[in-house]
């Protein structure tokens, strides 16, 4: 058992011993585990004259070390565990159906660069990939032998808790340099490798986020640091190889807290730049990497509401841009005039209807990633004639990237030779394993290439999705993407339901193939995403009619959706299942408070829940970035707003529904005693008898455990309990 997991159960065990006799009575303890209840000791959260009390506050920890708190939440799992118990065998079952429809090999794409090819691949039943390279030879690049450069199995070996961020190779191809988490608090280690010796040089770099990016004199390298406490992303470094971290320059520090600090290069290998991220302004500063040394300096003033990002293809310019379009338009630059927009040329101009998300450009063309109707397409550009093609796909809801890996869509942050006319194309969707194919861009033919073999029995003509349109309470419509198994769906309100959704942050959830709900299809279970408002499946307008003083449209979204699906005989109504994740969960949170009859239960995953008192609270980790989000409660109209609908204060004493809550105790973005406040403050004040469960992984953060092996039996537990409360269901319920 791991150690701190072992230290929690004992704390729990105490915890429960001693209040065992004030929680239950005689006959309730031979029927039923025992509840965990939280003491309560009174805080004043004062804010515009107002004083809230929160009997709860003092499940926060920073130091993750009280005694009173690690025996609380070892409680709270010593009687889901108990709880969970009757549905063990099921979680087991259901564990070894999901494992037997995952690939063996899951497909990811190469990326050719600098003459070799890289891969990530899995070996038979392992957790954690290979990272491959291979070298490209002029005549025969099969012929070339593929060395490993990494195993990540052997990084994570001894740790509880292990993820790798990313690497980024030399341009002469000597050195790696690769980014390892072992807490989960996204607090990264900068290791080095020799790759002609395969051997880890002695140095590292400590508390950094996941990115690295390389100088072309292949010595100096560019990371960004973490605040040890706010866990904020915001200061640049340069470091040489060989000398003391402590010796580092400081080259760039973001004083707007508002803005995310990323870094890039482009794809010719010219230019080193940092990208400054917001919800209302964006942009990037520039450095010559053939010029570390230098200083980085604006490549277009920011500016509030203006938001570009910028590609470079030999000495043209391209920006993507929403001056003068909301939707994004591409415009060519001149690099010294750059500043001027009177000179600015229009090569894709803005569409009401179609959003320009990013764009590849390459020697011969240019990759539009657009979208239309919440679906992605791309179109091909031939930069010679200005002639356009799209690239055709056959299902009418499907998910489409381009990218060393099946989660990677940003397509600006790819590595892509310049000269390359074949396009590699990860292709999926909710019935359609991975496949990889290339696109001629020239013709626009389409190849496969691979195709993911799913294990056991799995047929994709046995499964059915759709893309539905369903209107919202103002008249809006949402889309919705589900997927049911033809033999076991009647249309009748007689299948139970799993709807997802997550709507923040202009985030899209695409149709993904998903191996873990299909035991769920096969149980006659129908899964639906409902893409609400605050995602960005409908562009940017979607995105702002769904954050700050508009989030409450994200809720109702889910709410109607719930009732039209019900309506239109998708899901029985007393059979609808609710789950989310971090700012999703905050909507499952609000939903299971504001409209519990309607769900059988709700899965909150590292759910932000107590919005106000932590968006009050600077000192909390990456607080002030997220104003933009969710609104700032110093000011009075966003603390009435938000009051208004945050989870945590709208808990009342009344019936609910039965909620299953899993958090992690490292988690950096969603802090643990969200979800532990939460549920502690829920059993106060519920009035029913419905289940009420937190799991808190004591070695995990935000994305939870490591390991593609492991992450499943995360989905068994979710899911056994779904099923086990489907079958206690009562006239009553």
């Amino acid at each position: 058992m791991k150690k701190v997991q072992r230290f929690a159960v004992m704390l729990g065990a105490a915890y429960l011993a001693a209040c065992h006799s004030s929680i239950l009575t005689t006959d309730a303890r031979l029927t039923r585990p025992q509840t965990p209840i939280a003491k309560k000791i009174p805080h004043n959260v004062s804010v515009h004259g107002e004083h809230r009390i929160d009997d709860y506050y003092w499940l926060r920890d920073d130091t993750r070390s009280d005694e009173a708190v690690l025996g609380y939440l070892a409680a709270e799992n010593s009687y889901a565990e108990a709880m969970l118990r009757p549905v063990q065998s099921l979680q087991e079952q259901l564990y070894t159906e999901i494992v037997n429809l995952l690939p063996s090999a899951p497909l990811t794409l190469p990326v050719e660069k600098n003459g070799y090819r890289y891969r990530k691949r899995y070996e038979k039943g392992a957790d954690y990939p290979v990272h491959t390279r291979q070298k490209i030879l002029a005549i025969d690049a099969e012929s070339a032998a593929e060395e490993t450069i990494l195993r990540e199995a052997l990084l994570a070996a001894g740790h509880d808790y292990f993820a790798l961020g990313g690497y980024s190779i030399t341009l002469n191809n000597q050195y790696m340099a690769y980014t390892v988490d072992n807490l989960g608090r996204e607090l990264y280690t900068v290791r080095f490798r020799d790759l002609e010796t395969g051997l880890d040089l002695p140095e590292t770099l400590v508390g950094t986020v996941s990115q690295v990016v390389w100088a072309n004199d292949n010595q100096t390298i560019f990371y960004i640091k973490r605040n040890p406490e706010t866990l904020l992303g915001d200061q640049v470094y340069r470091h040489t190889l060989g000398t003391y971290q402590d010796d580092d320059v400081l080259v760039y520090e973001e004083q707007d807290k508002r803005l995310h600090t990323w870094l890039y290069k482009s794809a010719d290998d010219s230019l080193i730049y940092i990208y400054h991220q917001g919800v209302t302004l964006g942009g990037a500063s520039i450095l010559p990497a053939d010029k570390p040394m230098g200083s980085f300096e604006p490549f277009i003033p920011l500016e509030e509401g203006h938001r570009y990002e910028f590609y470079k293809s030999g000495s043209d310019y391209f920006i993507r841009t929403n001056w003068g379009a909301g939707n994004f338009r591409l415009m060519k630059v001149d690099l010294a005039t750059r500043t001027n927009r009177s000179t600015w040329q229009e090569i894709v101009p803005g569409r009401p209807d179609v959003i320009l998300e990013t764009v590849l450009v390459l020697d011969r063309h240019i990759v539009l990633q657009e979208r239309t109707n919440a679906q992605v397409q791309f179109r091909v550009i031939d930069r010679h004639n200005g002639k356009e093609k799209l690239l055709e796909f056959d299902e009418d809801a499907y998910a489409v990237y381009i990218g060393a890996d099946t989660e990677t869509a940003a397509i600006t942050e790819l590595n892509l030779e310049p000269s390359s006319q074949q396009l590699l194309v990860s292709y999926e969707s909710l019935t359609t394993p991975v496949s990889l194919y290339e696109f001629d861009l020239a013709t626009g033919q389409r190849n496969l290439i691979e195709k993911t073999t799913v294990r056991g029995s799995f047929d994709a003509a046995s499964y059915t999705s759709e893309r539905l349109f369903l209107p919202a309470r103002d008249n809006t419509a949402i889309p919705v993407s589900l997927v049911y198994k033809k033999q076991l769906f009647h249309k009748d309100g007689s299948n139970p339901m799993y709807l997802y959704a997550y709507g923040a942050y202009g985030l899209n959830q695409e149709a993904n193939f998903w191996p873990a709900i299909m035991p769920m299809l096969d149980r006659g279970f129908v899964f639906a995403i409902a893409h609400v408002r605050g995602g960005g499946m409908m562009g940017p307008d979607w995105y702002q009619a769904g954050r700050r003083r508009n989030k409450k449209n994200t809720i109702n979204d889910f709410i109607d959706v719930t009732e039209e699906l019900v309506r239109r005989g998708y899901a029985h109504s007393r059979k609808v299942f609710a789950s989310g994740a971090s700012a999703g969960a905050t909507l499952m949170g609000a939903v299971a408070t504001q409209r519990p009859d309607l769900y059988r239960g709700v899965i909150l995953g590292v759910p932000f829940l107590d919005v106000v008192t932590t968006m009050l609270d600077e000192s909390i980790p990456l607080v002030t970035n997220e104003y933009e989000e969710w609104g700032d409660p110093r000011l009075r109209s966003d603390y009435e707003y938000m009051l208004s609908y945050s989870p945590y204060d709208q808990i009342a004493r009344r019936r609910y529904t039965n909620m299953y809550v899993y958090a992690g105790l490292h988690d950096a973005r969603v802090q643990y005693y969200e979800p532990a406040k939460f549920v502690a403050k829920m059993r106060a004040h519920k009035t029913d008898d419905k289940q009420l469960l937190l799991l808190t992984d004591m070695s995990s953060g935000h994305a939870g455990v490591g390991g593609r092996y492991q992450a499943q039996w995360a989905y068994a537990r979710e899911f056994a309990f779904i099923l086990g409360t489907l079958d206690n269901a009562t006239a009553a319920d």
